[in-house]
Protein backbone atom coordinates (compact mmCIF):
# COMPACT_ATOMS: atom_id res chain seq x y z
CA UNK A 1 0.00 0.00 0.00
CA UNK A 2 1.45 3.50 -0.89
CA UNK A 3 0.94 5.86 1.76
CA UNK A 4 0.16 9.23 0.46
CA UNK A 5 2.73 12.05 0.55
CA UNK A 6 0.31 13.89 3.13
CA UNK A 7 0.53 11.54 5.50
CA UNK A 8 3.84 10.86 5.29
CA UNK A 9 4.91 14.53 6.00
CA UNK A 10 2.32 14.21 9.18
CA UNK A 11 4.07 10.71 9.95
CA UNK A 12 7.46 12.72 10.06
CA UNK A 13 6.39 15.68 11.82
CA UNK A 14 4.63 13.59 14.74
CA UNK A 15 7.79 11.37 14.50
CA UNK A 16 10.01 14.65 14.64
CA UNK A 17 8.21 15.33 17.71
CA UNK A 18 8.41 11.99 19.21
CA UNK A 19 12.45 12.18 18.91
CA UNK A 20 13.16 15.98 20.23
CA UNK A 21 10.82 14.94 23.12
CA UNK A 22 13.78 11.75 24.16
CA UNK A 23 16.22 11.99 26.59
CA UNK A 24 18.85 9.50 27.76
CA UNK A 25 19.33 9.58 31.47
CA UNK A 26 22.23 8.04 33.55
CA UNK A 27 21.44 5.63 36.15
CA UNK A 28 21.59 8.25 39.07
CA UNK A 29 19.31 10.98 37.13
CA UNK A 30 15.66 10.89 37.58
CA UNK A 31 12.85 13.45 36.03
CA UNK A 32 10.43 15.26 38.77
CA UNK A 33 7.55 16.45 37.05
CA UNK A 34 4.17 17.75 38.43
CA UNK A 35 1.17 15.55 39.48
CA UNK A 36 -2.08 16.81 39.90
CA UNK A 37 -2.57 20.51 41.10
CA UNK A 38 0.00 20.17 43.86
CA UNK A 39 2.20 17.05 43.91
CA UNK A 40 4.95 15.84 42.00
CA UNK A 41 5.84 12.20 40.47
CA UNK A 42 9.39 11.22 40.23
CA UNK A 43 10.05 8.85 36.79
CA UNK A 44 13.34 7.14 35.34
CA UNK A 45 14.56 6.06 31.96
CA UNK A 46 14.02 2.50 30.84
CA UNK A 47 16.44 -0.18 31.62
CA UNK A 48 14.84 -2.09 29.09
CA UNK A 49 16.28 0.47 26.18
CA UNK A 50 19.46 2.62 26.60
CA UNK A 51 22.65 3.72 24.27
CA UNK A 52 26.23 3.36 26.28
CA UNK A 53 24.64 2.89 29.91
CA UNK A 54 22.29 5.47 29.32
CA UNK A 55 18.40 4.65 30.16
CA UNK A 56 16.04 6.03 27.49
CA UNK A 57 13.22 8.08 28.73
CA UNK A 58 10.31 8.94 26.68
CA UNK A 59 7.42 11.44 28.08
CA UNK A 60 3.85 11.31 27.53
CA UNK A 61 3.15 12.97 24.00
CA UNK A 62 -0.14 14.13 25.47
CA UNK A 63 0.86 16.36 28.50
CA UNK A 64 2.91 18.77 26.98
CA UNK A 65 2.32 21.45 29.77
CA UNK A 66 4.13 19.31 32.31
CA UNK A 67 7.95 20.47 32.97
CA UNK A 68 10.58 18.22 33.06
CA UNK A 69 13.29 18.71 35.78
CA UNK A 70 16.20 16.35 35.54
CA UNK A 71 18.48 16.00 38.59
CA UNK A 72 20.95 13.60 39.61
CA UNK A 73 22.22 12.00 42.70
CA UNK A 74 25.81 10.60 43.64
CA UNK A 75 26.01 7.08 45.29
CA UNK A 76 29.24 7.46 47.30
CA UNK A 77 28.31 10.78 48.74
CA UNK A 78 25.79 11.74 50.84
CA UNK A 79 23.12 14.73 50.32
CA UNK A 80 24.89 17.84 51.31
CA UNK A 81 22.56 20.49 49.35
CA UNK A 82 20.34 22.51 50.70
CA UNK A 83 16.45 22.13 51.16
CA UNK A 84 15.09 24.74 48.07
CA UNK A 85 11.65 26.52 49.86
CA UNK A 86 8.64 25.25 48.66
CA UNK A 87 8.07 28.82 46.67
CA UNK A 88 10.92 28.32 44.81
CA UNK A 89 9.16 24.72 43.32
CA UNK A 90 5.42 26.26 43.43
CA UNK A 91 7.33 28.62 40.99
CA UNK A 92 8.74 26.39 38.33
CA UNK A 93 5.77 24.74 38.20
CA UNK A 94 3.41 28.01 37.22
CA UNK A 95 6.14 29.83 35.26
CA UNK A 96 5.04 28.26 31.76
CA UNK A 97 1.28 28.56 32.58
CA UNK A 98 1.05 31.26 30.28
CA UNK A 99 2.87 29.47 27.26
CA UNK A 100 1.05 26.08 27.76
CA UNK A 101 -2.26 27.32 26.12
CA UNK A 102 -0.61 28.09 22.71
CA UNK A 103 1.31 25.15 22.46
CA UNK A 104 -1.90 22.95 23.13
CA UNK A 105 -3.72 25.32 20.28
CA UNK A 106 -0.25 24.49 17.82
CA UNK A 107 -0.86 20.74 18.47
CA UNK A 108 -4.34 20.94 17.59
CA UNK A 109 -4.08 22.36 14.31
CA UNK A 110 -0.93 20.53 13.30
CA UNK A 111 -2.35 17.21 14.43
CA UNK A 112 -6.25 17.62 14.43
CA UNK A 113 -7.27 20.27 11.94
CA UNK A 114 -4.88 20.23 9.27
CA UNK A 115 -5.14 16.17 8.17
CA UNK A 116 -8.60 17.48 8.42
CA UNK A 117 -8.20 19.69 5.74
CA UNK A 118 -6.05 17.89 4.05
CA UNK A 119 -8.00 14.52 3.92
CA UNK A 120 -11.53 15.11 4.20
CA UNK A 121 -12.49 18.81 4.04
CA UNK A 122 -9.78 19.69 1.05
CA UNK A 123 -9.80 23.66 0.78
CA UNK A 124 -7.23 25.81 0.43
CA UNK A 125 -8.61 28.62 2.20
CA UNK A 126 -8.91 26.43 4.98
CA UNK A 127 -5.67 24.85 4.66
CA UNK A 128 -4.17 28.28 4.57
CA UNK A 129 -5.85 29.37 7.60
CA UNK A 130 -4.31 26.43 9.72
CA UNK A 131 -1.11 27.46 8.66
CA UNK A 132 -1.97 31.44 9.58
CA UNK A 133 -2.94 30.05 13.19
CA UNK A 134 -0.18 27.62 13.32
CA UNK A 135 2.41 30.50 12.93
CA UNK A 136 0.29 32.98 15.27
CA UNK A 137 0.88 30.37 18.09
CA UNK A 138 4.53 30.21 17.13
CA UNK A 139 4.99 33.84 17.29
CA UNK A 140 2.61 34.19 20.45
CA UNK A 141 5.29 31.64 21.80
CA UNK A 142 8.45 33.28 20.63
CA UNK A 143 7.03 36.34 22.22
CA UNK A 144 6.66 34.67 25.45
CA UNK A 145 10.21 33.45 25.18
CA UNK A 146 11.91 37.19 24.44
CA UNK A 147 9.43 38.81 27.60
CA UNK A 148 10.65 35.64 30.06
CA UNK A 149 13.94 35.33 28.96
CA UNK A 150 15.76 36.37 31.88
CA UNK A 151 13.45 34.44 34.23
CA UNK A 152 14.16 31.19 32.14
CA UNK A 153 17.88 31.74 31.70
CA UNK A 154 17.80 32.57 27.92
CA UNK A 155 20.43 34.29 26.45
CA UNK A 156 20.42 36.04 22.86
CA UNK A 157 22.00 33.72 21.07
CA UNK A 158 19.92 30.58 22.70
CA UNK A 159 16.38 32.66 22.02
CA UNK A 160 17.60 33.34 18.04
CA UNK A 161 18.54 29.63 18.12
CA UNK A 162 15.31 28.26 19.52
CA UNK A 163 12.87 31.04 17.57
CA UNK A 164 14.68 29.97 14.21
CA UNK A 165 13.81 26.07 15.17
CA UNK A 166 10.18 26.72 16.14
CA UNK A 167 9.59 28.51 13.39
CA UNK A 168 11.42 25.96 10.64
CA UNK A 169 10.06 23.05 12.16
CA UNK A 170 7.13 24.02 14.17
CA UNK A 171 6.42 20.51 15.73
CA UNK A 172 9.81 20.94 18.17
CA UNK A 173 7.48 23.88 19.63
CA UNK A 174 5.43 21.09 20.86
CA UNK A 175 8.80 20.57 23.89
CA UNK A 176 8.90 24.11 24.69
CA UNK A 177 8.00 23.56 27.88
CA UNK A 178 9.89 20.71 28.38
CA UNK A 179 13.05 22.00 27.02
CA UNK A 180 13.22 24.88 28.93
CA UNK A 181 12.21 23.43 32.07
CA UNK A 182 15.06 20.50 31.34
CA UNK A 183 17.75 23.31 31.46
CA UNK A 184 16.65 24.96 35.05
CA UNK A 185 19.43 24.57 37.64
CA UNK A 186 18.84 23.77 41.09
CA UNK A 187 20.52 23.57 44.35
CA UNK A 188 19.06 20.43 45.32
CA UNK A 189 20.15 16.75 44.33
CA UNK A 190 17.35 13.98 43.37
CA UNK A 191 17.46 12.10 46.58
CA UNK A 192 16.81 15.51 48.72
CA UNK A 193 14.38 16.96 46.02
CA UNK A 194 12.18 13.43 46.17
CA UNK A 195 12.42 13.21 49.75
CA UNK A 196 10.66 16.87 50.22
CA UNK A 197 8.75 17.18 47.12
CA UNK A 198 6.74 13.59 46.74
CA UNK A 199 3.82 12.71 48.50
CA UNK A 200 5.09 9.51 51.52
CA UNK A 201 3.55 6.84 49.42
CA UNK A 202 5.31 8.36 46.10
CA UNK A 203 8.77 8.42 48.48
CA UNK A 204 8.62 4.83 49.96
CA UNK A 205 8.41 3.56 46.56
CA UNK A 206 10.85 5.82 44.69
CA UNK A 207 13.12 5.23 48.10
CA UNK A 208 12.82 1.14 47.07
CA UNK A 209 14.32 2.00 43.56
CA UNK A 210 17.25 4.44 45.03
CA UNK A 211 18.09 0.95 47.50
CA UNK A 212 18.20 -1.02 44.73
CA UNK A 213 20.54 0.88 42.65
CA UNK A 214 22.64 1.08 45.49
CA UNK A 215 22.50 -2.90 45.98
CA UNK A 216 23.74 -3.20 42.45
CA UNK A 217 26.50 -0.94 42.85
CA UNK A 218 27.65 -2.96 45.82
CA UNK A 219 27.53 -5.88 44.45
CA UNK A 220 29.89 -4.95 41.91
CA UNK A 221 32.21 -3.43 44.66
CA UNK A 222 35.30 -5.86 46.36
CA UNK A 223 34.17 -6.29 49.88
CA UNK A 224 35.63 -3.75 52.46
CA UNK A 225 36.95 -1.33 49.98
CA UNK A 226 36.61 2.21 50.51
CA UNK A 227 33.93 2.49 48.28
CA UNK A 228 31.80 -0.55 49.38
CA UNK A 229 31.73 1.11 52.73
CA UNK A 230 30.90 4.54 51.68
CA UNK A 231 28.29 2.64 49.60
CA UNK A 232 26.64 0.87 52.10
CA UNK A 233 26.77 4.04 54.63
CA UNK A 234 24.89 5.62 51.99
CA UNK A 235 22.08 3.21 52.25
CA UNK A 236 21.90 3.32 55.39
CA UNK A 237 21.01 7.12 54.78
CA UNK A 238 18.65 6.49 52.59
CA UNK A 239 17.12 3.64 54.10
CA UNK A 240 15.87 5.49 57.48
CA UNK A 241 14.64 8.89 55.80
CA UNK A 242 10.79 8.18 56.23
CA UNK A 243 8.27 10.87 55.47
CA UNK A 244 5.31 11.08 58.29
CA UNK A 245 2.03 9.90 56.59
Amino acid sequence: MIIPIEAQVFILAFALFIFDSLLLLYVNEGILTTKGRAGWRLMSGSEAAGIRGQNLFCPNPFVLHKPLFRLSWQFDKSSVTPQENSPEWQNRRFIFSTLTPMIYALAVTLFGIMPLALFFYPSDTLLLLCVAYAYLNLIGCIAWLYWKRHIIGLSNKKLFSLSFECLVCPPIALNLVRRLSLQTQTNQDLISAAYHLLAPADWAAAKLKFLKLLDQQIVGEEENSERYKLLNARRMEIAVMERPV
